[in-house]
C-alpha cells in the first residue's frame, strides 16, 4: 500500500505539473498607476508565536518523511495540530488509531470516517502517537496543539493520557476541548445526544478542563468552541443547521475557566457559485475576496463581543471551502493564493486573534488540500499559497508589531449581489517590524498592475529583498511550484494583477509616515 491513506471519493490522484521559475515579465512602471499607502487603524503587538497549520499525520505519512519535514520547516510554522480535525473526537491514545463504529443510524459523515479509520489502521498498524508527533513538530521549530477526545474517551481515559504525557515530560500547553461540537459530526444521532446544545456542551467541556488542567504544562491554555455563525449564515437563514449554529453562539459567554475560543473559517464556495456571476472565475473571486476580508472582520468582532478578554484561535481555515471535496474545487490555485494572503492580513488586524492554523498544509491528499509539488530530485516545493503562508510565518512569528496599510483614498469594493454585503480593498497590506528588520507584505487583488516606489522618493533606504508571487490567470487550474520573481528598487516596483509582493528592509523602516 502507498504511504498515504487512499480514501475513495476524497483522496484523489495528484497530477503534478512542473514549471521552471521565470523572471518577472517585462512590464513598465510607466503603464501601471502608482500606489500611495496609508495607515489604517492602530499598531498591534503580535504574539511571539501566532501562525501555524494543521498538517495531519494520520491522513498521510508525515512523520519520518525527511523531504516533507524539510518543506514544512522552510515555512517556519509556530504551531501544528494533533491529531487533526473531526477525527480528534474519536482518537484512541493507547492504540494511536481512530475509534469509529458506524451503524445504520449514523450520519453519512460518521460512516465516511468509519471507512477512513479502517484505511488508517492498514496504513499505520502501530498507530500515530502524540509522542512522535510532538518530536516531529519541535524538530520543525513548532509547538503542538492537542485536540482532546471528549466523544469516545472517558474523562478518566483522558486523564490517564495526560498523566502519561506529563510523566514523559511532554505535557501539552495548548489544548482544544474537542472539535466542532456545534455541528455534532453532521447531526449524527449519537453525537447530538452527547452535544445537544452549547450550554450542556460547555458544562461537559468544563469537567474535562478541571480534570486535565493539573496534568497539563504550567500555564497551559484551554480552548472551547464557537460556531462563528456570522461567517456562514446569510441574513434570514433558517433550517436546523442555521438554528443550531446561531443558538450556539448566542449562548456563548465568557467564563473564567477557559482561555480561548476556537472558530473555523471556510467560505461556502458552492453557495457563492449560485450568486449572480459566481459561476465565472472573476465573479467567484470577488465574492471570495469579500468573504475573506470583511467577512472575517464581521465574524471575529461578533465572537469577541460575546467572550470579552478571551483569545480567539482560528484553528481551521482555508479559502477553498470546507465542503469542496464533495462538490469539486472551483477555487483555482491563483484564487487560493490571493485568498490566503487576504485572510492572513485580516487576521492580523484583530488583537483577539492570537493563533491561526491553515487547514490542511499536507502533500498527498486531494488537490484542494495539497499545497506542495514533488519535483524530480525527490524534494517538495511549495505552491504559491504555501509560500505566502511562509512569508507571514517569518514576518509574524518573531513578536513583531503589525500595522495595516491600504491604498490612500481607495474605497472598498462590494459585489452588488452578495447577501452578506461584504467588501474588500484591491490594495491591502501590512507592515511587520521586529528585531531582524521590517517587512511589507502588499497584495494587489485588482485586474491591473500597480507600481510602488520602495524608497518613497529616497526617504527610505533600499530594501534588501523584493519578491513577487502571482500575476496569474484566475481561471488557470494548473498546479505548479511557486514562481518567485525578484525586483530591484532602482525604479518603481511593478506589482502585477492578482499578486503579492514582499519587501524587506534590514532595519526599522517607517514605510508609511
Amino acid at each position: 500500500m502507498s504511504n498515504r491513506v487512499k480514501v475513495s471519493g476524497l483522496i484523489l490522484a495528484l497530477v503534478i505539473l512542473l514549471m521552471a521559475d521565470t523572471s518577472a515579465a517585462a512590464e513598465s512602471s510607466a503603464t501601471a498607476a502608482p500606489v500611495t499607502l496609508a495607515v489604517e487603524g492602530p499598531a498591534r503587538q503580535l504574539p511571539t508565536s501566532m501562525c501555524g497549520s494543521s498538517s495531519e499525520p494520520m491522513i498521510e505519512r508525515l512523520i519520518g518523511d525527511n523531504a516533507k519535514a524539510a518543506a514544512l520547516k522552510e515555512l517556519l510554522p509556530a504551531w501544528l495540530r494533533f491529531p487533526g480535525g473531526s477525527q480528534s473526537n474519536f482518537y484512541d491514545w493507547k492504540s494511536g488509531l481512530l475509534d469509529f463504529h458506524a451503524d445504520p443510524t449514523s450520519s453519512p459523515y460518521i460512516k465516511f470516517w468509519d471507512g477512513v479509520a479502517k484505511k488508517i489502521a492498514l496504513t499505520f498498524p502501530g498507530g500515530v502517537h502524540f509522542e512522535e508527533f510532538a518530536k516531529f513538530a519541535r524538530e520543525l521549530g513548532a509547538d503542538p496543539i492537542l485536540v482532546a477526545n471528549l466523544e469516545t474517551s472517558t474523562l478518566e481515559g483522558q486523564k490517564q493520557w495526560f498523566q502519561q504525557l506529563k510523566s514523559e515530560g511532554i505535557a501539552p500547553d495548548s489544548i482544544e476541548l474537542g472539535n466542532e461540537f456545534w455541528i455534532a459530526m453532521a447531526f449524527d444521532p449519537a453525537s447530538m445526544q452527547r452535544w445537544p446544545d452549547e450550554t450542556s456542551s460547555m458544562e461537559e467541556m468544563h469537567k474535562y478542563e478541571q480534570a486535565l488542567r493539573p496534568l497539563a504544562a504550567a500555564g497551559a491554555k484551554f480552548a472551547v468552541q464557537a460556531s462563528g455563525h456570522t461567517f456562514w449564515l446569510t441574513p434570514g437563514a433558517a433550517g436546523p443547521i442555521a438554528r443550531r449554529l446561531l443558538n450556539w453562539d448566542e449562548s456563548l459567554h465568557s467564563e473564567s475557566w477557559f482561555d480561548a475560543v476556537t472558530i473555523h473559517l471556510y467560505p461556502l464556495v458552492d453557495q457563492m457559485q449560485r450568486y449572480p456571476g459566481g459561476n465565472t472565475a472573476d465573479g467567484l473571486f470577488r465574492y471570495l475576496m469579500s468573504r475573506c476580508d470583511a467577512g472575517v472582520d464581521r465574524t471575529i468582532r461578533d465572537i469577541a463581543s460575546r467572550v470579552p478578554g478571551k483569545e480567539i484561535w482560528i484553528t481551521e481555515w482555508a479559502p477553498h471551502g470546507g465542503n469542496s471535496w464533495a462538490t469539486g474545487n472551483p477555487v483555482t490555485p491563483a484564487m487560493t493564493a490571493q485568498a490566503v494572503a487576504r485572510e492572513m492580513l485580516a487576521f492580523m488586524r484583530h488583537p483577539e486573534v492570537t493563533r491561526e492554523l491553515f487547514f490542511t498544509l499536507n502533500f498527498e491528499v486531494p488537490p484542494q488540500y495539497g499545497h506542495f509539488v514533488k519535483v524530480p530530485d525527490g524534494s517538495y516545493r511549495p505552491m504559491a499559497e504555501a509560500q505566502i503562508l511562509g512569508w507571514f510565518d517569518r514576518a509574524a512569528n518573531e513578536g513583531a508589531t503589525f500595522r495595516r496599510v491600504v491604498e490612500k483614498g481607495a474605497a472598498p469594493i462590494s459585489p452588488a449581489a452578495d447577501p452578506m454585503r461584504d467588501s474588500y480593498r484591491e490594495i491591502e497590506g501590512g507592515v511587520f517590524n521586529n528585531t531582524s528588520g521590517t517587512t511589507l507584505i502588499l497584495q494587489n487583488a485588482a485586474a491591473h498592475a500597480r507600481a510602488l516606489d520602495a524608497t518613497d522618493g529616497g526617504r527610505l533606504s533600499n530594501p534588501s529583498s523584493i519578491e513577487i508571487i502571482g500575476g496569474d490567470d484566475l481561471s488557470d487550474t494548473g498546479r505548479r511550484p511557486v514562481q518567485i520573481k525578484s525586483a530591484s528598487a532602482d525604479k518603481p516596483i511593478v506589482i502585477p494583477a492578482y499578486s503579492v509582493v514582499r519587501i524587506i528592509w534590514p532595519g526599522r523602516a517607517e514605510v508609511v509616515k
